[in-house]
């Protein structure tokens, strides 16, 4: 049972209020040339962050209304995009949970890097993905987040662009991250990172934070490496 007031129930309220606030992202720059509106794909958008679905699921399990596939979707917004816009909406969110209490212990967080395919017109900021990885562009943004993690569910607090000729590397990146967060207002019990970021870098500087970290790794030479590197608060699950 989760009680009104709780962090996880307040969560639940703020993603909602994030979810509406979209529409001053995208909704007057959506590319015009498509049979669909931009409150078309607003909508779709904005119902498959309420149902936590990937828009993938939500497009296929919807009988109802008529909605665009995901490659469309991800075509129009790639083409529309205003990172821009994007921080301060999630920036607000953040000092709306901290006033509702969904930060009011402390959190487990997971730093991440996204590739979004982008269909529009090509810049030195793309990352080239190759043409296997998505349908009609070997070209994506990198996205790195980091996100609160509370019952298996997930909510962006901090995210970045990363553009290839930045200089900053993984280990910039998660201080970057990190210490935006904790000057928020965050508290962090652990931080979770996948095995991209197993470097000696990355890791000191989660410590240098005075935070505990879960690497997922299989056994091999580096990461038994690792195992007898004297970092304070290594812990690495191992996965087969």
């Amino acid at each position: 049972m989760i009680y009104k007031n709780s962090p996880v129930y307040n969560s639940k309220s703020l993603k909602k209020l994030f979810y509406g606030s979209t529409n001053l992202i995208f909704e007057n720059n959506i590319a015009i040339q498509s049979s669909y509106r931009g409150k078309d794909i607003i909508w779709t958008l904005q119902s498959a962050m309420r149902d936590d679905e990937y828009i993938e699921t939500f497009v296929r399990n919807n009988k109802f209304s008529r909605v665009p596939s995901g490659d469309t979707i991800y075509r129009r917004l790639s083409e529309s995009i205003d990172f821009e816009k994007i921080e301060p909406i999630i920036d607000n969110s953040v000092k709306i949970g901290m006033s509702m209490g969904v930060f009011s212990e402390k959190v487990n967080v997971a730093i991440d890097e996204h590739d979004e395919p982008y269909y529009g017109k090509d810049n030195k900021y793309l990352i080239n993905v190759g043409k296997k990885k998505f349908r009609g562009t070997d070209k994506a943004i990198r996205i790195a987040s980091l996100d609160v993690v509370m019952e298996e569910k997930r909510f962006t607090v901090a995210f970045m662009p990363k553009h290839p000729i930045d200089g900053i590397d993984n280990s910039k990146e998660v201080e970057i991250l990190l210490n935006k967060v904790i000057n928020q207002g965050i508290k962090i019990n652990l931080v979770l990172v996948d095995r991209g970021y197993l470097d000696v870098g990355v890791l000191r500087n989660i410590e240098n934070l005075g935070l505990k970290y879960i690497v997922p790794a299989k056994e091999n030479p580096k990461t038994k490496n690792f195992m007898n590197y004297p970092l304070q608060y290594s812990s690495m699950d191992h996965c087969s």
